[in-house]
């Protein structure tokens, strides 16, 4: 009867275990990213080749004014071209990235990272 007793305490312990087994498990799923969304390497490289847009726009323009933004919308529409993307799918792409914030936190570290690299 004792032993009866035991093998059923030991029976429960073992179904409670496999249960927080699998609940831990499926936790740690990572959310699939949406169809139309960069993925994180390829979000990281396109916004390292923007921000060098940026910065040499910046120093384009202050030595011959562009009115009209003609070199900085070509290099934009020369950079969705490579990445085969539009504009909106890359506001897509940010959108969903903002909503997961540890995410573009290690985006975001990728770009710094291919920066510092670009300048050395």
């Amino acid at each position: 009867m004792y032993l009866c007793i035991i093998m059923k305490k030991q029976h429960f312990i073992v179904i409670i275990l496999s249960f927080c087994i699998l609940a831990f498990l499926s936790s740690c799923k990572r959310e699939r990213i949406p169809d139309g969304v960069m993925d994180t390497a390829t979000m990281a490289a396109f916004l390292t080749e923007a921000y060098v847009i940026e910065s040499y726009n910046s120093i384009i323009i202050s030595r011959t004014p562009d009115s009209l933004g003609y070199i900085l919308n070509a290099a934009y529409d020369s950079l969705y071209a490579k990445y085969g993307i539009t504009p909106t799918d890359y506001d897509s792409s940010m959108a969903y990235y903002i909503r997961q914030p540890k995410i573009l936190e290690e985006i975001n570290k990728r770009v710094t990272e291919n920066l510092r690299k670009k300048k050395e």
